[in-house]
């Protein structure tokens, strides 16, 4: 094939495309008349109706189903709120450990009454605050003191403010919204206060508190303690997470909170898991450790 004959070629090829290319045109053109045609032609009612069959036609989507609570969050609920007005949420991933700490750091780790008692509008202390954080903070994560501190699970919460007209589509507070913040701003100034700093060694406070917890682990028949570490511990404290020790051997600084001065760290009762979890659920029962050590003898 000479030269010519393969310019003529490919010059017959694009004139092929380019015809391909006008066909495909005259088609969508037809198309889109006949779509303007049934428009101008059908009634504006007609097309609602349509729409609206169209929608109903759709799959549902079924309601999203809530976990079931987990056995802590019972137990949790029964031993530290059973004479609440409304429980607090507790989520499924709440550390058994937290009910140890709990009872060594009552003050710091249960939810106040307060925060579960509801105002004359119906909201709690947790809804002002969600209300003040969502004005203000757009695609942050949502910090954990919604629960440990409010005890409302937020994204359930949300959708409550929404439908109570307190929240707008784009989840900003609506006029009613920033009503109920201007009303209950105390809470916002109560979670702003800092917690008041200490200028004195808090060590032999703690070391009391530690003993008193050693003393209830003992009383409650366990042999072995285990090292909680704190959230935002040290890397002393870190490195003895979740370590067990004997009780005799406890030793305060070396194995055993506090390590240091403001050490928030805290130790719980150690044993097989399921006695443990038993023994928790003999208590959240509403039965006492006495009875519980009794029947340990009995068996």
């Amino acid at each position: 094939m000479g030269f010519l004959d393969f310019i003529f070629e490919k010059a017959k090829k694009i004139e092929e495309a380019q015809k391909k290319v006008i066909e495909k045109s005259e088609e969508i053109s037809e198309k889109v008349g006949a779509a303007q045609k049934t428009i101008e032609t059908t009634p504006l009612d007609v097309i609602i109706k349509n729409q609206i069959e169209k929608k109903r036609a759709e799959p549902k989507k079924e309601p999203k189903k809530e976990p079931k609570p987990s056995r802590t969050a019972k137990i949790i609920l029964s031993m530290f709120y059973s004479d609440y007005p409304e429980k607090p949420y507790i989520s499924n991933e709440r550390d058994k450990k937290w009910i140890e700490k709990a009872q060594l750091f009552p003050d710091t780790a249960i939810i106040p009454k307060s925060m579960m008692t509801r105002y004359e509008n119906g909201l709690l202390p947790g809804h002002i605050y969600m209300l003040y954080w969502l004005k203000k903070y757009t695609n942050k994560k949502v910090p954990g003191y919604f629960e440990y501190k409010y005890g409302i699970d937020f994204e359930k919460e949300k959708t409550f403010l929404i439908d109570g007209g307190y929240l707008n589509e784009r989840n900003k507070p609506t006029e009613k919204g920033e009503s109920a913040i201007q009303e209950y701003y105390s809470v916002i100034e109560s979670h702003k206060q800092p917690r008041p700093t200490q200028d004195v060694d808090d060590t032999e406070e703690i070391t009391r508190a530690i003993l008193d917890q050693k003393r209830s682990i003992v009383k409650s028949g366990f042999k072995e303690y285990e090292f909680i570490a704190s959230r935002y511990s040290c890397e002393a404290c870190a490195a003895l997470n979740g370590k067990h020790f004997k009780i005799k051997d406890m030793k305060i600084g070396v194995n055993a909170p506090p390590m240091h001065s403001r050490c928030s760290c805290s130790i719980c009762a150690y044993s097989d898991r399921d006695e443990y979890e038993k023994w928790l659920e003999h208590l959240a029962g509403g039965g006492t450790t006495a009875q519980w050590k009794k029947n340990k003898k009995g068996r």
